[in-house]
């Protein structure tokens, strides 16, 4: 015969005799020996504050846990239950033979706790007695106010004298909340002070303006203050292109109190481009002059092509104009196998490892006469090459910039246009100017596999990024960050394991940056590129775990899609193998929504392009490129895992 018994119940001061609310139960089940004569099931004793969800229940069992079946384990306590003291049951078990008997547990509801915050203002001559009110903050099970509610006063009038006075609140009470009290404050003033901040504009690169701020309602012939006001641009250092607040706050004076009215500080958009510093460069020598490219063989200054890599891609000025030129090998004195370009060189013009930038003018200030564009302040001679050229393609203008061999640091040049004319006059509203930045690069070394028809090739790159973004920030402050590739970032050649993938031609660049914690995105924009690269721009914002966006992370070290990220690409663009590239910048603008200490962190986490690629005796092959960001610490994974490369490190201050 199997019996199955309940022994006395230890209750404690429970008096509720229904059971009706019944809560998940949780059953231990390591293996255990039977036959088993006697088991005891022990109900928990939980704790939870009121408005709590009731946690789940699990038993423990005397002598030994088993997995007994039929077990249901109830308690009348729900998340909405008043403070006090809620039986759990356990009863239904069944376990073969075995006789079972329980032991009752308890749910303490214990009162959750609730701020009490009497309600502050501002008194003028001839306003009303203030009416002080509470704020609740801790209220849980949908309650809108404690069981008896606070009484509310200050002694501030609009009759008092010039000052500060308490606001308070008393007196309320409800037996599920622990209360406690905060008091307010309502300060008597003379008048109030209007403070506004002044507006200014600036162009992106520029040093941010000084902010003033101007005063009006003072009472009689008063014109002073305790403390004056202090004002700011509302953003970050290098802010973004657009129009941010400027901000006046921190007066003091007992007498008065302030309203306070933001100006806008409006920053006109500007162009960048990143230069490398590892840039080579020397002359034609005479034994080219007269020569017409493509050549199969340039000469060059004697001595000072040393430093020169073989598969050069170098930017070679000819009677055209500058023009890429694709060599497969070179010594100190000659390049050979040269390919592309046209024109004639001649002694004297300008060869370099650089390749030369181009900004699409359209892309940063709108609708322009390609024609009017010209260079109205060129970068300082030791920062180029060669003058900086405006050129038009396909019906666009772009500024050409061809950097020397070593730029000691960023700089600029100034462009003129007109929207409508074709003649640039700075004379007339029609006409304006654009800042060109130049920024020194910074090397991101970039891990890849490149498939062939015998396996995978690992291959590492370095991308040539540069970044401007502000180093401070204040909570609420704009902050921006432009990430600005180099030019000539297509592979030339993948070389490894004995096999060379001779890039024939590129598409679908895409630089994929991470919207940071501490940050919320406000906008983002493509701008510059060079005729190829701008065909068919793409900017995407994705959002978290979304299908909007596509981003790798089938090995485990791409972004993955559980943050939201924005990503740049030249979509269907084909670059032939070997051509120097202009990618577009990639422009972002966050508003800093962490805590004063903690940063704002994010850079470039995946680098992407479809090539076709010639590996030797297998002919032309489909290849994906897909890069990520490595460091020489970790390239001997395969694939190398690495974190995030930084560009963007902003503090976040009070």
């Amino acid at each position: 015969m199997r019996v199955t018994s309940r022994s006395a119940r230890v209750v404690g001061l429970l008096s509720i005799g229904v059971l009706t609310a019944t809560t998940a139960c949780v059953e231990e089940s390591p293996a255990a020996p039977t036959p088993l004569e006697n088991l005891t099931i022990i109900a928990p004793a939980l704790t939870v504050e009121y408005g709590e969800a009731i946690p789940a229940i699990t038993p423990t069992y005397q002598p030994y846990a088993v997995a007994v079946a039929g077990l249901d384990c109830t308690t009348t306590a729900t998340a909405t239950s008043a403070v006090g003291v809620y039986p759990i049951v356990c009863s239904g078990a069944t376990f073969g033979n075995t006789q079972i008997s329980y032991i009752d547990g308890v749910v303490t509801v214990t009162p959750a706790p609730l701020t009490i915050t009497a309600s502050s203002g501002e008194l003028l001559p001839g306003d009303a007695d203030p009416v002080v009110t509470p704020s609740y903050e801790g209220l849980k099970a949908g309650d809108t106010a404690p069981a008896t509610a606070p009484t509310c006063s200050t002694s501030a009038t609009a009759a008092s004298a010039v000052g500060t006075y308490a606001s308070t609140c008393v007196g309320a009470s409800d037996a599920n909340y622990a209360i406690t009290y905060v008091d307010g404050s309502y300060q008597v003033a003379s008048a109030r002070i209007t403070i506004a901040a002044s507006s200014a504009s600036m162009a992106q690169g520029e040093s941010l303006p000084v902010v003033t701020a101007s005063y009006s309602g003072w009472p009689g012939g008063d014109f002073s203050l305790d403390t004056a006001a202090t004002c700011r641009p509302a953003v970050a250092v290098n802010p973004p292109s657009g129009t941010w607040p400027t901000r006046c706050s921190g007066a003091a004076d007992s007498r008065y109190v302030f309203n306070y009215v933001d100006g806008a500080l409006t920053v006109r958009p500007s162009g960048f481009i990143a230069s490398l510093p590892s840039a080579k460069t020397t002359t034609i020598a005479a034994g080219s002059n007269g020569v017409t490219l493509p050549a199969s063989t340039i000469a060059v200054e004697q001595g000072t092509a040393r430093g020169f890599t073989p598969w050069q891609a170098l930017t070679v000025q000819t009677s055209t104009g500058l023009h890429a030129v694709f060599c497969d090998s070179v010594d100190a004195t000659n390049f050979y196998g040269c390919t592309g370009g046209t024109g004639t060189l001649a002694t004297g013009n300008a060869v370099t490892s650089a390749a030369a930038a181009d900004v699409k003018l359209s892309t940063i200030v709108g609708a322009l006469n390609p024609a009017s564009a010209v260079i109205v302040a060129d970068a300082p001679a030791q920062f180029r090459l060669v003058p900086t050229q405006v050129v038009t393609n396909a019906g666009q203008a772009y500024v050409r910039f061809l950097q020397s061999a070593f730029p000691p640091g960023p700089t600029s040049l100034t462009v003129g246009y007109c929207a409508t004319s074709g003649v640039y006059n700075p004379g007339t509203a029609d006409c304006a100017t654009v800042r060109i930045n130049v920024l020194v690069a910074n090397p991101l070394p970039f891990g890849a596999v490149v498939t062939t028809p015998i396996g995978g090739i690992n291959q590492y790159q370095t991308v040539w990024v540069a970044s401007y973004g502000g180093g401070t920030a204040r909570p609420g402050d704009v902050v921006g960050l432009q990430v600005v590739p180099a030019p000539g970032l297509t592979p030339a050649r993948q070389s490894a394991n004995g096999i060379v993938a001779t890039v024939l031609a590129a598409r679908d660049f895409m630089s994929t940056v991470p919207v940071p914690a501490g940050a919320a995105l406000l906008n983002a924009r493509v701008h510059g590129g060079d005729a190829r690269t701008n065909t068919d721009p793409r900017l995407a914002t994705c959002t978290v775990n979304g299908g909007d966006c596509w981003a790798q992370h089938s090995w485990g070290n791409f972004i993955e899609t559980t943050i939201p990220y924005v990503q740049t690409s030249i979509g269907t663009t084909a670059v032939p193998g070997g051509a120097s590239l202009t990618l577009p910048s990639l422009e972002l603008a966050f508003t800093a929504t962490g805590a004063p200490g903690s940063t704002i962190k994010t850079g470039v986490s995946q680098y992407r392009n479809n090539v076709t690629v010639n590996a030797g005796i297998f002919g032309d092959q489909q290849a994906v490129f897909h890069a990520w960001p490595t460091n020489y610490s970790n390239t001997a994974g395969v694939p190398p895992l690495a974190p995030i490369t930084p560009l963007l490190n902003t503090l976040i201050t009070n």
